[in-house]
């Protein structure tokens, strides 16, 4: 199902400008693009410029394979290579692109070859599917993603009797990705959004499972998947779209936001999350991740976010041990969004002092066989990054927990405001908001976001079970008006027809004319 479709309401959104800065504006996404890189990215671009000696030699055995095949293609790089790059053979790659790359050659070149006949259909009056657009993207994606990660991305992520540990990683097609919900009456509901394609890191072994059980609470933030809570780690989304090249770059944003909330909640928002938005024969890259940034207040003061949080953010490792769930604001959704907050939250930073900012890397054309091997070359020195990340992760207990909340927006979403929920019974009952016990439910709903887990984990949608059992397991107790509705049962039709009868046997009849 292609994200850009009817059926996905996070659609309504990164295809309309406006309520796309409403959106990013309520969850704390920086709108412009960032095009001067930090030292972590450009150290990825030049990484990705570093080609092997080989690849300017024509008569290389690593092309003979292909030469029958892809030969305007690899006739193309060759004359481009020289006048591109005049440090091809001195900035060589490292051992592993060195073997490596002959075996992406076949998906790398046939992108260009199949661009290039795709344009000349199209330029005759014929007409190509989004399918047919992203196969040969998608081709290497999974290639880079799939086939090489899958024997390489392994890491010493904890000290173990039994030696390596490792985290996998998979390139998954048109997956469901939680997105934060603002608390706005203004703003276009929308909890989750299709992904044409993700990659995923994870941890395989049961310490996940373990944090779940012992924080049930935290783990829908801890998860980027909407309705499945697992340690799975967003690194890369992929959107396309034919005709639109700023719609899909907000799509792409819009994706990355899920897993730049999720590495907050693990307390890891110094990691970047990557993006791709593909239009036409172009892909545009991103990286975002969360940032510092002054307030208001702070700037006509001169304090800086650093100086003014650090006393305020700093947790003992008792702390820090005892407790590192992230924030959720149970504030309901019908009560003001204004409210400052309560409890533990008042001394934490406040959520004006970060936001995600998104950088954008040189663009790349999908008709030039260079440009391929380029953004290949990247998506493996970001997979080297994801590998660094992952350890990160997976060996300080799933994260440093830096508590930061994030007001007018709830975290991960809650499920029950999804647009793809199928049970009218339940539509109605939520749309009356002069039913007493409702405000109740909502408040509940985030202190409980976990009974849905425990309670239906056959995969269906949660909220298609019975609606009455749900509010029971969320308010601890049904609502007064439920009750009342209870105490008043109904008759059966057939029960209907006999006290109809009885009603006539007492009446007298008609007189007869």
């Amino acid at each position: 199902m292609p994200s850009g479709n009817n059926t996905d309401p996070a659609s309504a959104i990164w295809r309309s400008e406006s309520k796309f800065e409403q959106w990013a504006e309520l969850i704390h996404l920086d709108q412009e693009l960032k095009q001067n890189l930090p030292e972590e990215l450009q150290g990825l671009v030049d990484a990705s410029r570093k080609f092997p000696a080989w690849l300017g030699d024509p008569n290389a055995d690593e092309f003979k394979p292909y030469d029958g095949i892809f030969p305007s293609q690899i006739a193309g790089m060759q004359t481009n290579l020289p006048e591109d790059m005049t440090n091809v053979v001195r900035d060589q790659a490292g051992a592993e692109a060195t073997k490596w790359l002959p075996l992406a050659l076949l998906p790398i070149l046939n992108i260009p070859k199949t661009y290039d006949y795709l344009s000349k259909v199209e330029s005759y009056g014929g007409h190509m599917s989004e399918t047919d657009m992203r196969t040969t993207l998608d081709q290497l994606l999974n290639h880079v993603w799939h086939n090489e990660a899958a024997p390489n991305f392994a890491h010493l992520y904890v000290p173990s009797p039994v030696g390596t540990k490792q985290a996998y990683m998979i390139f998954s097609l048109e997956r469901k990705l939680q997105l934060p919900k603002p608390n706005s009456e203004d703003a276009t509901p929308v909890t989750e959004t299709i992904s044409d394609s993700i990659v995923l890191f994870w941890d395989p072994e049961d310490r996940f499972r373990i944090l779940f059980k012992s924080g049930p609470r935290r783990k829908p933030a801890l998860s980027c998947l909407a309705r499945e809570h697992t340690p799975a780690a967003l690194h890369w989304a992929t959107e396309y779209k034919q005709d639109d090249p700023l719609a899909v770059s907000r799509q792409t944003r819009m994706a990355m936001v899920s897993g730049l909330y999720q590495r907050r909640a693990l307390g890891f928002m110094d990691h970047f999350v990557f993006g791709t938005a593909h239009s036409g024969n172009r892909l545009d890259v991103f990286a975002g991740r969360w940032e510092s940034v002054k307030s208001p207040a702070d700037q006509a003061t001169g304090a800086s976010p650093a100086e003014e949080d650090a006393p305020k953010s700093q947790a003992t490792p008792d702390q820090k041990d005892q407790d590192t769930t992230p924030p959720i604001d149970r504030r309901s959704t019908l009560g003001s969004s204004k409210k400052t907050p309560s409890g533990p939250t008042s001394n934490l930073p406040k959520k004006d002092k970060y936001e995600i900012k998104v950088y954008q890397f040189p663009g790349y054309s999908l008709l030039s066989p260079l440009d391929m091997i380029e953004f290949y070359m990247l998506m493996r020195a970001s997979r080297d990054l994801a590998c660094k990340y992952a350890a990160e992760i997976f060996s300080n207990r799933y994260g440093k927990a830096y508590n930061l909340p994030v007001e007018n927006c709830t975290w991960p979403a809650d499920p029950r405001d999804s647009q793809q929920r199928k049970t009218s019974g339940f539509n109605s009952r939520a749309n009356s908001q002069h039913q007493p016990g409702l405000e109740t439910i909502e408040e509940k709903g985030r202190d409980c976001t976990d009974f849905l887990s425990e309670h239906y984990d056959n995969g269906v949608d949660e909220w298609e079970a019975n609606d009455e059992r749900h509010l029971h397991l969320v308010n601890k107790g049904r609502p007064g008006w439920l009750d009342q509705l209870r105490r008043e049962p109904t008759p059966e039709p057939d029960q209907k027809v006999l006290e109809y009868l009885e009603g006539l046997g007492d009446k007298p009849t008609d007189p007869v004319v």
